[in-house]
């Protein structure tokens, strides 16, 4: 039982510690907006205390999420994302990328590879006409003829 109490402390120190440096907010800051004391913050992030039904209200108020929100795992954490107007499109496709499962992960996989092989293959048509342009030499370079 004791093993669990302190898994879940230690999975909620590690989810508060992600939503603060999302926002690069020190402990300190958080412990103000939450009106915590000094040090708090660092004992929870390290599962060394359990916040109060009261006190978990009041971290959660502090990142504009409810309880429920702030004690859930992935789920909210997409929520998050989406509420924070800090995350970028690239971590929330992150997010949306760790949902997938094995079948749709190796799908995106392959068409993101297609993709990449077009683009690389337009970058080398458009570089080997670019080329061509310039070695070619244009109508007053051209050689003329010699009327001797």
């Amino acid at each position: 039982m004791l093993t669990i109490v302190s898994r879940m402390a230690t999975d909620l120190g590690a989810r508060i510690r992600e939503l603060r440096e999302a926002r690069n907010w020190s402990q300190r800051q958080l412990e103000e907006r939450a009106s915590l004391g000094n040090g708090y913050i660092s004992l929870v992030e390290a599962g060394e205390r359990v916040p109060k039904p009261a006190t978990l209200k009041k971290i959660a108020e502090a990142f504009r999420l409810t309880e429920k929100e702030l004690t859930e795992d992935e789920d909210s954490a997409e929520s998050v994302a989406s509420a924070d107007p800090q995350m970028s499109e690239l971590q929330l496709n992150a997010l949306a990328i760790r949902k997938l499962d094995p079948q749709e992960f190796e799908l995106l996989m392959k068409q993101l590879a297609e993709r990449r092989e077009f683009i690389e293959k337009r970058y080398l048509e458009e570089r080997r006409r670019r080329r061509g342009k310039r070695n070619r030499p244009s109508s007053d370079q051209q050689p003329r003829p010699d009327n001797s």
